[in-house]
């Protein structure tokens, strides 16, 4: 009998070779849905017969026609094309499960030719012939199992479309090996010409689970229209897309001048109606002038009419006098536009931050930015001289705010050869790459000195070079700190000079 050494010895290999052999992959039997994009893509529209005055035109026009066919959110999938998938994906996953079957078998087979001993070869095979058991019921599985696809999968353009490019169109019969090798659902083509002095634009879309274009259709607009034609151009498109058809919109805004952007576009004035929106998400922009803007984000349904009233709030209004003291027909601009000379009136919005520029005939100039006041509240008086202001030194002296007068005092006008500000700023800067310079060197003779001081402590013999070079190490480390201080204490001086200096030439501020 064999002693208990040995056995115990046997059966410690055994436990330890169980995870050499494979134990066989375990299928997965949860639902999986496949397919949840729904990816197009638009090609380069060939341009040939254009003329080269309407080359960007086009390029205008197919950025337009991205931007409008990427708002879909998501298609609904038609029976058709969702038994396509279906079958797709079912012949995928049988494909992989035979392939699995048929590679674990070969594995039974190469069983022969690998030498071991019979008592081997019987474990391997009996360990091969359970995952083939359990392969070929996978296989069974997948025979009988239906593949659940997205019904309404998410709409998306290709990689290149989004990043502005639009790639070279297949050769035609070549469409469907296309699309598939860049694992597209659909792809857009088309062409631009010109016809009596307009743009004619035809388009059609490939589809790949009919493997044939599905929708053709033209357009004729002139180069004035082009912005509304895009709109146009893009919605047959959508609806051949998505099986929807276009959203319309209408928008009416009071007061009647006021002007309409729809994603950042001109739309028009006052009230417009657009029958032939893509679906999808959209923002609105209002303004008028002298009333409060309005900024919202719509969504248009298919087939649906969207109406949007927006009365437009007017401005509060408040009147400031502006005066130039000694300077009677200084020119008095409200922002960079000219308002008249002084004494002048303006009108601004409540609760703004204004800014006024007011210039002498002899070019002395003065500048204030305050908050304008609410119609009827009157803020304190504040004089701006250098006894009481906060502001003291930063601009002219004795300017003031009282009531609803703005007076203002003109200074002479700034040299322009005096270079007294960029030469301070110079020096800031250089002071600053010298703090940086000075702390690197400084962490470079920290850590040298550190060196050469722990490996003197640490020789339990003492040695005179060592001690010198030591000494000399600390002495270098001391001066890189004292650089690094110095350094630091030009910067803060050169700092307050460039913040007071550069602050000398600032608008007159006004509470």
């Amino acid at each position: 009998m064999p002693s208990k050494s040995l056995v115990l010895a046997f059966l410690c290999f055994c436990f330890s070779a169980v995870p050499l052999f494979p134990r066989g992959a375990e299928e997965e039997t949860q639902q999986q849905v496949y397919d949840p994009l729904w990816t197009l893509t638009i090609t380069a529209f060939d341009t040939s017969a254009l003329s080269s005055a309407n080359e960007a035109l086009a390029r205008d026009i197919m950025r337009d026609l991205a931007g409008n066919i990427g708002r879909i959110g998501s298609r609904l999938r038609v029976a058709e094309e969702y038994a396509y998938h279906e079958a797709l994906a079912a012949r995928a996953g049988l494909s992989a499960a035979a392939q699995a079957l048929i590679n674990k078998r070969n594995e039974r087979d190469q069983l022969l030719y690998q030498g071991d001993p019979a008592w081997r070869y019987r474990k391997k095979l009996k360990a091969v012939d359970a995952e083939i058991k359990k392969l070929e019921e996978s296989y069974r599985q997948v025979q009988v199992s239906r593949v659940f696809i997205e019904n309404e999968p998410d709409f998306t353009l290709s990689r290149q479309n989004l990043d502005g490019l639009f790639p070279a169109p297949p050769e035609t019969g070549k469409e469907g090996q296309f699309c598939r090798d860049q694992k597209l659902d659909a792809l857009l083509t088309g062409s631009m010409s010109e016809y009596h002095g307009r743009i004619f634009i035809t388009h059609k879309l490939y589809v790949l689970y009919v493997d044939s274009y599905i929708f053709e259709d033209s357009i004729l607009f002139s180069s004035d229209d082009s912005a509304k034609a895009a709109e146009e151009f893009a919605s047959g498109i959508v609806a051949a897309i998505t099986g929807v058809p276009p959203a319309e919109l209408r928008i009416a805004a009071r007061p009647g001048d006021a002007q309409i952007f729809l994603d950042g576009a001109y739309a028009g004035r006052g009230e417009v109606f657009l029958p032939g929106r893509p679906p999808g998400n959209l923002s609105l922009e209002i303004y008028a002038d002298d009333h409060e803007s309005v900024t919202t984000e719509l969504k248009l349904k298919g087939g649906e009419l969207t109406e949007i009233e927006a009365d437009l709030r007017p401005l509060e209004k408040s009147e400031m006098n502006v005066t130039v003291s000694g300077e009677p027909g200084a020119a008095v601009y409200q922002g960079s536009l000219y308002m008249g000379t002084a004494p002048v009136t303006l009108s601004f919005p409540a609760g703004s931050l204004e800014y006024v520029f007011v210039e002498s005939p002899d070019g002395a100039e003065t500048k204030a930015v305050f908050l304008s006041p609410a119609p009827g509240a009157l803020p304190p008086p504040i004089k701006t001289n250098r006894k009481n202001s906060p502001f003291a030194g930063i601009f002219p002296p004795k300017s003031s705010l009282e009531g609803n007068t703005l007076s203002l005092i003109t200074a002479p006008p700034y040299d322009p050869k005096e270079e007294r500000v960029n030469k301070i700023r110079s020096g800031y800067y250089w002071s600053w790459g010298g703090v940086w310079v000075s702390a690197i060197t400084a962490w470079m003779l920290n850590g040298y000195a550190n060196s050469v001081i722990n490996a003197y402590n640490n020789n339990p013999v003492p040695i005179d070079d060592l001690y010198e070079q030591a000494k000399r190490a600390r002495n270098l480390n001391y001066v890189g700190i004292g650089f690094v201080s110095a350094a630091v204490l030009v910067n803060m001086i050169q700092m307050v000079r460039y913040i007071n200096t550069a602050g000398k030439d600032a608008p007159v501020l006004v509470n």
